[in-house]
């Protein structure tokens, strides 16, 4: 008897099909997720995502100038005070500009001063001795001008010689009158527009110099001098670096592409939660709120309402969930942490819950 081969395998087929989906059918086994995720405490709760920020938001520091990096002095999470010099900027022609500036006022100042202690006691005794000297060829010439007229009414001198003679008697006055007023002038001392002159151009090298002094200043980046002001108005400053841009040899351009180096306040971290706009009806501001960091669903910082910004914008911060709506648009709220935490990072993501006063209506 012949065994039909392919209706028997078509049984087999028929056969094995129908034990893999009756042992197929149990129960599968759930996975565990790796990271536990975030749990609110309360029963009925709004949701949001939130960013950490300090109190000041983002200081991003710019230079007023171009130029060179020459010297970092801060370093990335380093707290820094008010006013503390931040980088240098290459200044070399600046600073030689204002080395000229100073050399230039050092001259200008002895000038001034020589000009104010004038007439010098070495001066007055040569004038005077001019004078005397002056006043001796007056009489000598004086002398041979008389005996001349005299030879010449005696008919033994010549009109030449007596003409002579009376011209070198007016030589000797005019000598004599020139030594008198060098005398006068020495002993008068400077002249008061000279003193006048002289220290306007003191007062122009010294605004001169103030001028370069400014200039090369520009040339220094610093920290802010007043930051967060506290509710006793009392301005905190003290900042934290959180980014370095640029470094030594690297380029600083004005404006710049980005910011140089990012100050935040090193006080307590606030946080800035989206709030839905479709969840708006049911959020209330002063009511508890907590936070988890992302992959930490186990750790959460209380939070404490600090303001609302009264201005909904479209949302931009994205929590990766495929229910994500991106054409939303989000109050954004402020809390601040109710307890510093050096694991809190500015940036960083959490997940929020705020607590609602009574569950919504179903």
């Amino acid at each position: 008897m012949k065994i039909p081969i392919i209706p028997v395998i078509a049984l087999a087929a028929i056969t094995f099909a129908v034990y893999h989906v009756m042992t197929s059918q149990g129960p599968t086994s759930q996975a565990e997720p790796p990271i536990e995720p975030a749990r609110s405490p309360y029963a009925s709760k709004l949701a949001g995502a939130g960013i950490v920020e300090s109190r000041t938001e983002n200081i991003e520091i710019a230079a007023e100038v171009s130029g060179v990096v020459s010297e970092l002095l801060v370093s990335e999470g380093e707290i820094i005070d008010a006013g503390q010099l931040l980088l240098k900027l290459d200044a070399r022609d600046v600073q030689a500009e204002l080395n000229i500036h100073e050399s230039g006022l050092k001259n200008v100042l002895a000038q001034y001063q020589r000009l104010e202690r004038m007439p010098r006691a070495e001066e007055v005794p040569p004038a005077k001795a001019d004078v005397t000297e002056a006043e001796a060829e007056v009489r000598q010439a004086k002398d041979a001008y008389e005996r001349q007229q005299k030879l010449n009414r005696e008919k033994i001198g010549t009109d030449e010689e007596l003409i002579a003679a009376r011209s070198q008697l007016e030589v000797a006055e005019a000598k004599l009158d020139k030594a008198k007023a060098d005398y006068q002038l020495v002993i008068a001392g400077t002249w008061e527009e000279d003193l006048l002159v002289t220290e306007s151009q003191v007062e122009q090298m010294r605004a001169e110099i103030k001028k370069t002094q400014t200039e090369l200043a520009r040339h220094e980046v610093r920290a802010p001098t007043s930051g967060f002001l506290s509710e006793n108005n009392e301005k905190k400053s003290v900042w934290e670096v959180l980014q370095i841009n640029r470094r030594p040899g690297e380029y600083v351009g004005t404006p710049s592409v980005e910011a140089i180096i990012i100050l935040a306040d090193a006080g307590p971290r606030r946080i800035r939660v989206d709030i839905d706009e479709h969840d708006l009806p049911r959020f209330e501001p002063n009511q508890p709120a907590i936070a988890f960091p992302r992959g930490d669903g186990k750790t959460s910082y209380p939070l404490k309402f600090v303001r609302v910004e009264p201005y909904v914008v479209p949302k931009r911060s994205l929590t990766g969930d495929n229910a994500d709506r991106v054409d939303t648009r989000v109050l954004q709220v402020i809390y601040e942490f109710e307890k510093s935490n050096s694991k809190i990072y500015v940036g960083q993501q959490m997940d929020v819950y705020i607590e609602l006063s009574e569950k919504p209506d179903k």
